[in-house]
């Protein structure tokens, strides 16, 4: 019997291992297995976590700062993507994860980045998932899971650049990231031209045809603050709703256990940008060429690394 057939029979499976498991110690293992149960659904999480870092103008400016975005969006994106693979995969000891983390702290250090917005993005990337899964997905969330990415995503922000751990529960997560929204979050002219240029490239990801339909319904689960911080229109009532329909159609089964030989989907990405393979040495920008007006910010001391 195929691993597919498998846990076809058996979609309670991995949440049977999660309960079995301590997120004190296990926090990545659980992370992993709740991803692939609520599946193709947390793709949204690649425009979700961009979005963030557009909609805020102290991050908006270090993107005008190193243009990255505007000049290579693909590279940028996808590169993005890789680290916080690499990271997941291999964890935060010695070895590609921590070597990967340090190599994006580095890059940060690079601009003037506000402590509060480390601790945003990490806000983001830890609710999002909860959040979605909480509406959309076809079972629960347990108590394990929402402890295991609280614990992995503060975990992450210290290690690429934060000086401070996210809060210690989700409650308090959610309260300084409704405040950070309400009074952090406005329009800036560059919001607005680095999430274009972001959202014009996404629909490339998705099988022809399917696209700028794809993209135009999952923006649709951005908060509206961020849709008016960067000048983008907000969904009327049918969009919505065709857009929750979508999410439950991809939240409505846990994704197949890859096939032995498959090509993980981060790998068939990576190939729109390296063809030939990649590593570590491959991301991120070759050195920091900053534009004339924009002197490069002093390096800060390196933080002291999460235990």
């Amino acid at each position: 019997m195929s691993k597919r057939k498998s846990h076809e029979q058996d979609r309670y499976q991995r949440v049977r291992e999660i309960e079995s498991l301590d997120p004190a110690t296990d926090a990545q293992r659980i992370v992993d297995l709740f991803t692939l149960d609520y599946g193709n659904m947390l793709m949204i999480q690649m425009i979700t976590g961009n979005m963030i870092t557009f909609a805020a103008p102290t991050m908006s400016k270090v993107h005008e700062v190193s243009r990255q975005v505007e000049k290579d969006t693909e590279k940028r994106s996808i590169d993005t993507a890789l680290f916080h693979h690499v990271v997941g995969e291999h964890g935060f000891g010695p070895g590609p994860g921590r070597e990967a983390a340090k190599k994006v702290n580095n890059m940060h250090r690079h601009y003037d980045i506000v402590q509060e917005d480390y601790l945003a993005v990490a806000a983001d990337n830890t609710l999002t998932p909860v959040r979605l899964a909480d509406k959309f997905g076809w079972r629960r969330v347990t108590d394990n899971e929402r402890e295991a990415i609280r614990i992995v995503r503060s975990q992450e922000a210290r290690m690429f650049g934060s000086h401070k751990p996210l809060p210690d529960s989700l409650a308090e997560i959610e309260e300084f990231y409704e405040k950070y929204l309400d009074e952090k979050v406005s329009y800036y002219p560059y919001n607005e031209q680095v999430a274009k240029a972001f959202l014009a490239w996404m629909p490339g990801i998705f099988p022809a045809g399917l696209g700028r339909v794809m993209v135009w319904l999952l923006v649709a689960q951005v908060d509206v603050r961020q849709l008016d911080a960067c000048g983008l229109k907000r969904p009327g009532r049918l969009r919505k709703a065709l857009s929750d329909v979508l999410m439950r159609k991809l939240g409505s089964t846990p994704a197949a256990d890859q096939e032995e030989g498959a090509t993980a989907g981060i790998e068939i990405l990576a190939k729109r940008v390296y063809p030939h393979g990649w590593n570590l040495d491959s991301l991120g920008p070759a050195k920091y060429n900053l534009p004339a007006g924009h002197p490069p910010v002093q390096a800060r001391p390196e933080p002291v690394e999460a235990s």
